[in-house]
């Protein structure tokens, strides 16, 4: 096989990247900046070929002094690089980035979900279809625009789901799914009929999502989905905050079902359980716990028992953080 030089892998990469996640021009080229940099650091080897060490120390070397989140950008753009380009030393190591602020965990409640639902089964199929494989599937955002026809399996009653980096998974149909897919396809016809009236030689988008507006048709860009996304927001009153949220929400109803954390792991397509719990605010649930707890312990020593007075010994409960098997995952 012949050798690939690390020039022309970076621009294999960024252009891959770029139609996938539809970067724009400036977002093109910091990254391609900052990776012929690392290309001039390491002589031109190939990016398979480092090990854990050289790329630790690189990464130690040359953003050690950032901040958090410079240390975060630059580290993604490195690792993102590295493992389209196969490296599987990078598997190895851990570079310590330090304290990232975190973001706050959000995700709908029952009364929400219920009014979403309600506004988007009153709305056109695309809305619905989007509103299904967010909040149903737990899809993100960008696995909803690159899902094709073909990765919908009605035979085994699965989703193919493409994934960063060629990866893929398995998603088996929501109970809801099969009638919603029923649905989108008929609209899918009577938009390419429609759009056919103008142009006959239209092709049809290979991709499950699409748009149409005359004769011209295509594949959901970020922009139109979003859209899409306010539309739902403002027709049932709820403030989604993201797709993100549809896809939080859609993982903590099958935790607190009782789904062993490895499964929504595997639905949800994490690397590590660990990313699964902060995802879903297990964290959180833990602080309000614990915050919980106190509380009660407090008012238990302020309030009299037997007519003695309030000093008696707080309750202290060594089970109140044991680890459940669910939690183990």
């Amino acid at each position: 096989m012949p050798r690939i030089p690390f020039k022309k892998k970076v621009e294999e990469f960024i252009n891959s990247q770029s139609r996938q996640r539809g970067w724009k021009e400036e977002t093109k080229r910091k990254y391609k900046t900052e990776l012929m940099k690392i290309r001039e650091d390491f002589k031109g080897r190939k990016p398979s070929a480092l090990t854990g060490e050289e790329i630790l120390g690189y990464a130690k070397e040359s953003w050690g002094d950032l901040t958090p989140k410079g240390k975060s950008w630059y580290w993604n753009i490195l690792k993102n690089f590295l493992e389209y380009s196969g490296n599987t030393d990078l598997r190895k190591i851990k570079f310590n980035i330090g304290n990232v602020k975190d973001r706050e965990v959000y995700w709908l409640d029952i009364d929400q979900c219920q009014k979403v639902r309600e506004a988007v089964e009153n709305m056109r199929e695309d809305y619905m279809m989007i509103y299904h494989l967010g909040r149903d599937l737990g899809l993100r955002r960008c696995e909803m625009r690159w899902i094709e026809k073909e990765d919908v399996h009605q035979r085994t009653q699965n989703f193919i789901i493409p994934g960063k980096y060629d990866k893929q998974r398995i998603v088996p149909f929501h109970p809801l799914s099969a009638e919603y897919l029923q649905s989108w396809k008929v609209k899918r016809e009577e938009m390419m009929k429609s759009a056919r009236n103008y142009n006959e030689e239209v092709e049809e988008p290979s991709t499950l999502l699409m748009w149409q507006r005359f004769s011209r048709v295509g594949n959901m860009g970020k922009t139109t989905m979003d859209k899409r996304l306010a539309d739902i927001e403002e027709r049932s009153g709820v403030e989604i905050n993201g797709f993100h949220t549809l896809r939080r929400t859609f993982a903590r109803e099958i935790y607190n079902s009782g789904i062993r954390l490895k499964t929504i792991r595997d639905l949800l397509g994490h690397e590590s359980i660990e990313v699964t719990e902060r995802y879903i605010g297990i964290q959180e649930d833990k602080k309000r716990e614990a915050l919980s707890i106190a509380h009660q312990d407090q008012m238990n020593v302020r309030t009299p028992s037997d007519g003695v007075g309030g000093n008696q010994t707080p309750r202290i409960r060594q089970n109140s953080y044991r680890i459940t098997p669910r939690q183990r995952g």
